[in-house]
């Protein structure tokens, strides 16, 4: 009963997408149309504004001189 029940299932998603493609391929030209231009609008967006942190000029230099000395003591270098 299970082989016959799935078979059943399996033809009937089979048919139920067979059915739904055309009408996918159809609404696709016209979502791409709805969502280009959102597309140029926040690619525009995110490329005009750059947040804080991506530019070299955002980071202040590192005054090695402060560093405290290196200690290869330390228990996370001995085994």
């Amino acid at each position: 009963h299970v082989v016959a029940a799935s078979a059943v299932a399996s033809s009937l998603c089979g048919a139920a997408l067979s059915l739904a493609a055309p009408t996918a391929a159809a609404m696709l030209p016209r979502a791409m149309e709805a969502l280009g231009p959102l597309q140029n609008r926040i690619m525009n967006n995110t490329l005009g504004n750059s947040a804080t942190g991506t530019q070299p000029s955002d980071y202040q230099p590192i005054d090695t001189n402060n560093l405290p000395p290196f200690d290869a003591n330390e228990k996370i270098f001995l085994k």
